[in-house]
């Protein structure tokens, strides 16, 4: 009989037991967060990448020792891009690279007595920025940058044989501003000075091209969202810079370079 009220009061206890555990969580609950998950917090970060063809028309005239010198192309360069923003700070970083073959252009020298066909060239170039657009609108956003941009570029003639090769190191220091037009459509611009560009290079016969500039660029992109991650665009390109401001080497100088822009990015 001892045996038999042990066992109901065993029971009894172990029942009160399970009840007290199964109201353990609910008490609990006050002590966490109410939102646990922070998915909906979204991501503080975006990422850009994709492909451009670039296509662009250019000129580099000089006058060395009293001889003028003119030297222009055309190009179909591919560009590789990427783009990172941190949203939570409102900086990005953003950077591109490209290469051609020259597809035509001249060379006007004493050498050539006049325009002579390229025969064969090329241009490569790269650029990386770091800015902060913390000014504006939830949809408009604009701010400083600064950059860094590298051209290299190349052409000769066959007839009579002429080469001429320049390298370019440019700082720049601009603003730039973008804007969503609804969910489909988004702008972005930038104008960048450049206050000091070092140029270098040679003449095949044997000429040095040195000197000191300074110039402006711009971009200007119009872009179409296909998907929430692939995104088409179209704009254009261009910069320009001279020594006329101050001469250093080379006893004038002046290069321009203008072209449109197509491309394709994955945005996620």
């Amino acid at each position: 009989m001892s045996r038999l009220i042990s066992a109901v009061g065993l029971l009894v206890g172990l029942t009160a037991t399970s009840a007290q555990a199964a109201d353990y969580p609910e008490m609990m609950r006050g002590s966490y967060p109410a939102s646990w998950d922070m998915s909906d917090e979204g991501d503080p970060l975006g990422f850009e990448f994709g492909v451009r063809y670039f296509y662009s028309a250019g000129f580099n005239e000089m006058t060395i020792a009293g001889a003028y010198h003119n030297f222009q192309d055309t190009n179909h360069a591919v560009e590789v891009h990427g783009r990172i923003d941190d949203y939570s700070t409102g900086t990005f970083l953003k950077g591109f690279a490209g290469f051609s073959g020259v597809g035509g252009g001249s060379h006007n020298t004493p050498l050539t007595a006049g325009a002579v066909a390229i025969d064969s060239g090329r241009l490569a170039y790269a650029l990386v920025d770091f800015g902060y657009l913390g000014f504006g609108t939830e949809t408009f956003t604009f701010g400083p940058f600064v950059g860094y941009q590298f051209v290299n570029g190349a052409s000769s003639t066959a007839a009579p044989v002429e080469s001429v090769n320049t390298e370019y190191h440019m700082l720049r220091l601009g603003v730039a501003a973008q804007a969503d037009l609804g969910d489909q459509f988004d702008i972005s611009a930038e104008l960048a000075v450049n206050p000091y560009t070092n140029l270098s290079g040679s003449l095949s016969s044997g000429a040095a091209i040195q000197s000191n500039l300074v110039g402006v660029s711009a971009e200007a992109m119009v872009g179409y969202h296909l998907t929430d991650n692939f995104i088409v665009r179209a704009g254009g390109r261009a910069w320009y810079l001279t020594d006329s401001i101050w001469a250093s080497g080379t006893s004038s100088y002046s290069s321009l370079r203008a072209g449109g822009i197509l491309e394709l990015t994955y945005s996620y």
